[in-house]
């Protein structure tokens, strides 16, 4: 990816949003990104939080998996993106083929390693198309001896994919909606095969490809680095002010509350 963020290490990111950075980071891979760009802090419940410059698409994938991966996983495959996503907003088409690309991808590379038989495992690798993910869908759907029908929830997948069709017009919101559902089955895969570590990496791999189409980030590791150490020093001077506040103070040979 390009980067060095060997000074970026001590940022650890956390699940679900946060009112502000800690001493250590503590925040989501879309709250340090924006730490990352020098822009103003806001917590991330939701995309409809992000600066604009932010693509929805890849903020929403980004997102989700950070919500779900292990803590040791998101800062190993996510970190790597924390100065390509402020920037990354793009035209409606761009966007388009962004969750297409993230969704169809999710398939043949994810869903189709737990499939148990060659032939459901191909089934799930033809979908290279929106039309043609589309259809497997409804032949996997429609396969009830299917075994990972239990485990997936496939009439969820095809409910997302079907309004992205291009005579459907989605909104880039509608879009990043859609791809937010194929985050399940990644968190499915990784459990169902005991294989965390290689099924996320794989989950990165296809954010990494999703924005190298179209607009991404061109942040300075050193410039957002000495943001981030700045965010990270004021957190913890503004701990400590608290703690010297409240911790009890000696007088004589007694301790009062301060």
């Amino acid at each position: 990816m390009g980067f060095d963020f060997n000074k970026m290490l001590a940022w650890k990111l956390r699940a679900g949003s946060h009112k502000f950075p800690g001493p250590h980071g503590g925040t989501c891979i879309n709250e340090a990104a924006i730490v990352a760009a020098g822009l103003e802090y806001r917590p991330v419940s939701d995309i409809s939080d992000l600066p604009d410059c932010f693509s929805p698409v890849i903020a929403e994938f980004a997102l989700r998996l950070n919500d779900t991966m292990p803590a040791n996983l998101r800062q190993k495959y996510l970190m790597p993106f924390v100065l390509r996503l402020a920037g990354s907003a793009d035209t409606r088409k761009i966007e388009h083929e962004r969750a297409v690309l993230i969704m169809t991808r999710v398939m043949r590379e994810i869903i189709s390693l737990a499939a148990p038989t060659p032939h459901l495992a191909a089934q799930f690798r033809k979908g290279d198309s929106l039309e043609r993910a589309v259809d497997t869908l409804r032949v996997v759907i429609d396969d009830k001896n299917n075994p990972l029908i239990t485990h997936y929830k496939f009439s969820a997948l095809l409910a997302a994919l079907v309004p992205l069709c291009p005579a459907c017009k989605p909104t880039p919101r509608e879009m990043a909606s859609a791809v937010g559902v194929f985050v399940s089955p990644i968190v499915a895969t990784a459990v169902l095969l005991n294989r965390k570590t290689a099924v996320y990496a794989i989950a990165g791999r296809i954010l990494d490809s999703a924005l190298a189409i179209g607009n991404q980030g061109s942040g300075v590791v050193e410039t957002a680095s000495e943001r981030m150490e700045s965010a990270r020093t004021q957190a913890a001077a503004k701990k400590s002010a608290r703690v010297g506040q409240t911790a009890p103070q000696k007088i004589g040979n007694q301790l009062v509350d301060a």
